[in-house]
């Protein structure tokens, strides 16, 4: 199994926000993932690039 991580990305810099990601949804400007231990975090965030090779997910906050 490939394990899929969620980074964020802001002004500061880009963070690991959650690991073996198996679901994401947008809705509006807020991003929902889950994990497959149940875990689930939504952000306020644009979808910037999913990379398979690397089993990456990057997000771009959005500033409130």
């Amino acid at each position: 199994m490939c394990d899929v991580h969620v980074f964020l990305k802001t002004k500061t810099g880009k963070e690991k926000i959650m690991e073996s990601v198996e679901y994401v949804e947008a809705k509006g400007q807020e991003i929902t993932a889950k994990n497959i231990f149940g875990q689930e975090k939504t952000v306020r965030a644009r979808f910037t690039l999913f990379d398979s090779s690397q089993n990456t997910i990057l997000l771009e906050a959005i500033d409130q």
